[in-house]
């Protein structure tokens, strides 16, 4: 019972943007594949020809 009460409270975790109420969970799932989907871009082939041209 004492771990459900833990995920209970996790759940209840909000962050507001812009005035929404986000689950923290679901924020942070986000922004993890964004950040996977930037690294992607930047260790790929195109990305690395960009870095070096722009870097």
């Amino acid at each position: 019972m004492r771990k459900k009460g833990s995920i209970k409270q996790l759940e209840s975790i909000t962050i507001k943007i812009g005035g929404h109420k986000m689950d923290a969970l679901f924020f942070l799932g986000v922004v993890t594949v964004l950040f996977g989907i930037v690294f992607a871009v930047l260790l790929s082939p195109k990305g690395q020809k960009w870095v070096n041209k722009y870097s």
